[in-house]
């Protein structure tokens, strides 16, 4: 599911591609993603520590949904254990997304990368100075590697300097590319790098109200209206025509009858009435009781929190399972990142078989 949703809001913020675009070739992604496994699981029977032949072929087949035989990741981890017995637990003197390769494809298949025959693979990455000596792609995949577990960053005695996550999000920002997005050498932007940064940065900041009406208006492949409707959204601006079909479509409205706010965060209540505008787009009748209403949201101790008019979009992507709430809680006023947005607009796809 995770990997589907990194494509998606790839292809949604990268190239601007509607997914429903893809549901007029009528591709079954259950028999697409069952031929890849079947594909990769015959072609690396033996996985290995390394690019090729290795992590990324165990991430992808722990994460496609596909069933694989235990064995499989069981031999994977002892093939493991053995190369860091053998390197001493040096995976490599320079290059540190090596470590990070290893602790991601470990923790896909519900390993401790903490303790691999002995010793910590987390703790390389407690220093600063080599992780980020390979450049961008060092801070990036450290930053995934340590989030993908949500681990702590172990205290690396060695290191003249501790690393922090604080430290590895700011080198990101640094690199940025003039044009908005990041490469690992020059000026312009890469697709493929872009793609990681934005995933390794999507757990620090919180989803911005134009760029949510991007996600969903470019997700949905409306017709762009570029319309001027809000005074702090103007033609220089990138979001402009998105944010004007967002708002000609019913999508969004203003915090006043001309101001958006572009780059104010957007809550969870927000989010579930504007996906519920757009689930009305899909065919969808919102339409719930005020008995519903209470049902649904009783189950949740926070539900007094939300405001009134979100009380029926939250229950309606509750019950949809639009959006998905903790066990006990809906937490109406937390900011959603964009990483959260996309998935709700995956679920509204899916939900109306435009996938």
């Amino acid at each position: 599911m995770k990997k589907i949703l990194s494509i998606f809001l790839s292809l949604i913020m990268l190239f601007g591609i509607p997914i429903t675009a893809f549901a007029k070739a009528n591709y079954d992604i259950d028999s697409v993603l069952n031929d890849t496994a079947l594909y990769l699981y015959k072609a690396v029977p033996d996985p290995q520590v390394g690019q090729i032949g290795g992590e990324w072929v165990v991430l992808g087949l722990a994460r496609c949904g596909i069933d694989i035989p235990d064995k499989y990741y069981a031999d994977y981890y002892k093939n493991v254990e053995e190369y860091v017995k053998k390197q001493g637990g040096k995976l490599h003197n320079k290059k540190y997304t090596e470590y990070s390769r290893v602790i991601i494809a470990l923790t896909s298949i519900g390993k401790d990368p903490s303790d691999v025959a002995g010793y910590n693979l987390l703790t390389p990455l407690g220093d600063y100075e080599k992780t980020v000596w390979q450049g961008i792609n060092g801070a990036i995949f450290a930053l995934i590697a340590l989030d993908c577990g949500s681990y702590d960053i172990p205290e690396n005695t060695t290191a003249k300097v501790q690393a922090t996550r604080e430290m590895y999000v700011s080198y990101i920002l640094e690199k940025q590319t003039p044009d908005g997005g990041w490469a690992l050498s020059g000026d312009l932007a890469d697709a493929d790098v872009t793609a990681m940064a934005l995933q390794a940065l999507s757990k620090y900041r919180d989803d911005e109200k134009a760029e949510s009406a991007t996600i969903v208006a470019r997700g949905l492949g409306l017709v762009q209206k570029e319309t001027a409707v809000f005074n702090d959204v103007t033609s220089k601006d990138w979001f402009f025509g998105y944010v004007g079909t967002a708002y000609h479509y019913g999508i969004i409205k203003g915090v006043s009858q001309n101001k958006f706010n572009p780059n104010g965060t957007i809550t969870r209540e927000e989010a579930a009435v504007m996906l519920a505008r757009a689930a009305k787009l899909c065919g969808h009748n919102t339409a719930l009781s005020d008995t519903e209403v209470r049902k649904i949201l009783a189950g949740f101790t926070d539900y007094k929190k939300a405001s009134d008019w979100s009380k029926e979009s939250i229950a309606f992507c509750c019950k949809t399972k639009i959006l998905e709430g903790s066990v006990m809680k809906i937490n109406p006023k937390e900011a959603v990142t964009r990483g959260e947005i996309a998935g709700m607009l995956y679920n509204l796809l899916s939900n109306s078989k435009l996938l």
